[in-house]
This record gives C-alpha cells, sequence and structure tokens, in this order.
C-alpha cells in the first residue's frame, strides 16, 4: 500500500483474508500460498474460530510457516471494535 496506508483491523469482517495486504502491509496472502487446494476468499473474521482465536488449523495447510506465525501474532479481530478502516500509516490506534 502505498503513502503509508494501512488497513487496521478491527472486526475483521469487510477484509479480505488472502487477497488484501492487511497483515503489516505485506503482499497479498494469496500470493503465498503453497496448496493447490486453496480455500479461496474468505474475510479476516473468517479465519478466527469459534473459541475466538485465529483457526491456525485453518490456515497452516495454505501458508508458509512464517506467515502462520506471523497471523498468530496478530490480535484477533473482534466485533466490539467496529468496522475495518483504512488509515494513515503512523496513526496511533485505540
Amino acid at each position: 500500500m502505498d503513502g503509508g496506508a494501512r488497513w487496521s483491523i478491527r472486526d475483521g469482517k469487510s477484509t479480505s483474508f488472502w487477497n488484501t495486504g492487511w497483515l503489516d502491509n505485506s503482499d497479498f496472502l494469496a500470493d503465498h500460498v503453497i496448496n493447490d487446494q486453496f480455500l479461496g476468499d474468505a474475510s479476516v473474521v473468517d479465519m478466527v474460530s469459534s473459541e475466538g482465536e485465529w483457526d491456525l488449523d485453518r490456515i497452516a495447510p495454505y501458508l508458509p510457516r512464517e506467515f502462520v506465525l506471523h497471523v498468530a501474532g496478530v490480535p484477533v479481530p473482534r466485533e466490539d471494535l467496529g468496522d475495518d478502516e483504512l488509515v494513515w500509516g503512523l496513526e496511533l490506534e485505540d
């Protein structure tokens, strides 16, 4: 993403897990898929388990380990945080 803009993941509903550079302004995760049985598109929140944690068992078959670990280190989206938003990269989050 240009100009320091980045996605702030809040509820995770409107941001594509695979096709948006939401993970520290990285390339699309879809560009790093290692399994031909790719899941297709899903929002960030779709990759959260019913227990409210990242569903790493669902993610791991499709990405190299370093990307799975990176996802695991990101706070899980939560409904009470509001909508995902595009923010200036230097903007502090609440």
